[in-house]
């Protein structure tokens, strides 16, 4: 299955939108006539076989997915996206984008798909897509799904729990510091807790649903330019934000969150716990972005106080694990700039690496 964040990712230049939504997509699948009988289901008018592919089959949704790409093979990230049954075709201007269509549906005849018309949208600046408005200037999460969101009641038991978590989280790129707003309420899933609504829960509750009130416009990745990232780590949980300069402005263009989980909490006690989460906070953002960051230089926006002495140039660490990250790291690249209360490597030198040798730039100053 295609990740959504990469299919948002390809429309960045697109202007024109047009959204298309197959009839019976399932039934369009017929079964192999050895696995018929494995079908057979029974109701008071008799016993039943599938024909066409049914709901509920555990390999249902990637035979479908592997049907809707063989069918737009060479159409498929250049000229439309597919996600199951919904498909968009996106273009710059109006002539291109009737041709894309018409390849698009051609190929929609000779599969012997049908459209379901009241669903489709033709030549929008703006259209909804896998829960998000796609427009020319950036992605917004549907007011619709935000809605729901709105309209959900306070979880009582851990199932409302789950799914309350569930719908807010498939917008968290839109909720700067996600992972330590909802802290309170993912507690209670961990195992052997009791359920206590209490005072933190409702709090974490309501400033979510905030949140996705007023969301900030998301714009699309932009791979000729610069991008920058801003990475806070806490005891709590750690974040990064992903920006670009658009138009002279910083734009988001996905934040996001992580909760610090098993042991990683018992790294606050130990000797190194500050310098350990600082750095682990580095690495899990780059990990996070690593498709916008890899093989580019960008610029890294923290608080690396913590880390002054594992990158000065006489000392060493026997920490395996910041050895570790260390080496990692070295293989981007990224430069450090001013920015109040944050620590910032020498200017314009490279901070050795934890072995006293070189490993590549792992952290250079601002430049002229």
């Amino acid at each position: 299955m295609p990740l959504i964040e990469d299919i948002l990712d390809v429309l960045g230049k697109a202007k024109l939108f047009s959204t298309m939504d197959i009839a019976s997509g399932y039934w369009n699948v017929p079964m192999a006539a050895d696995s018929i009988e494995k079908t057979a289901f029974t109701c008071k008018y008799g016993l039943f076989e599938w024909l066409v592919m049914p709901f509920g089959l555990c390999n249902a949704v990637p035979a479908y997915e592997r049907l809707m790409e063989n069918v737009l093979v060479d159409l498929k990230w250049r000229t439309c996206l597919v996600y199951l049954d919904d498909c968009v075709v996106f273009s710059e201007d109006f002539p291109t984008h009737l041709i894309r269509l018409k390849q698009e549906l051609e190929r929609f005849r000779a599969a012997g798909f049908k459209l379901k018309m009241k669903k489709c949208k033709w030549g929008r600046d703006q259209v909804a897509f896998l829960g998000h408005i796609i427009t020319p200037s950036g992605i917004l999460p549907n007011p619709e799904k935000v809605k729901a969101v709105m309209n959900v009641k306070r979880p009582h038991d851990l199932h409302t729990v789950r799914a309350f978590l569930g719908l807010t989280s498939y917008f968290r790129r839109y909720i700067p510091g996600y992972a330590a707003i909802s802290a309170p309420i993912e507690r209670l899933k961990a195992k052997g807790v009791l359920f206590n609504w209490d005072d933190d829960c409702e709090a974490a509750f309501v400033q979510l649903k905030r949140k996705l009130v007023e969301p900030p416009i998301l714009v699309y990745p932009d791979f000729s330019k610069h991008f920058k990232l801003y990475v806070d780590s806490s005891k709590l949980a750690v974040g990064a934000c992903l920006m670009q300069t658009v138009d002279g402005r910083e734009r988001v263009v996905a934040y996001a969150s992580k909760l610090l989980v098993g042991s990683e909490k018992n790294w606050i006690n130990k000797q190194d716990g500050t310098s350990e989460i600082e750095c682990w906070g580095i690495v899990w953002a780059t990990r996070k972005f690593r498709c916008y960051l890899d093989r580019r230089e960008f610029d890294l926006y923290t608080d690396h106080k913590g880390l002054t002495w594992v990158f000065s140039e006489t000392n060493r660490t026997s920490n395996a694990k910041l050895a570790r990250w260390a080496m990692e790291l070295s293989q981007l690249r990224f430069k450090g700039l001013p920015q109040s209360g944050h620590f910032n490597g020498p200017r314009g030198r490279s901070l050795p690496t934890l072995f006293g040798h070189g490993l590549r730039s792992l952290y250079v100053g601002p430049t002229q």
